[in-house]
C-alpha cells in the first residue's frame, strides 16, 4: 500500500520507483495507491502520520511498514519477505 498525497514532493519522486516495481512484480503482487486527502478516515485508522507511507501485507497480515523516501532496493526487499 502506498499512502500518498498529490501535494507531496517525496510522493511524486517515489512514483516512478513504484511503477518500476509494479512492472517487475507482474501478477505476483499489487500496489494499491491511497490518497490520504480523499481517504482521511482510512489513513487515520491505519495510523498514517506522514506521507509517503508504505505497507506490505500478505494474507491480511502487516509484514513491513516505512514512512518517507525508501530506496527501490529496500522496497524490493520488503516485497521478497511477503
Amino acid at each position: 500500500m502506498d499512502f500518498h498525497a498529490t501535494w507531496c514532493g517525496p510522493c511524486k519522486a517515489m512514483a516512478p520507483i513504484l511503477q518500476d516495481l509494479k512492472n517487475e512484480m507482474g501478477q505476483q503482487g499489487k500496489i494499491i495507491k491511497i490518497d490520504i486527502d480523499k481517504n482521511q478516515k482510512l489513513a487515520t485508522t491505519m495510523k498514517v502520520r506522514g506521507v509517503p507511507t508504505f505497507m506490505v501485507y500478505q494474507k491480511g497480515k502487516l509484514l513491513w511498514r516505512a514512512s518517507g523516501m525508501v530506496s527501490k532496493n529496500d522496497l524490493r526487499g520488503a516485497l521478497k519477505v511477503a
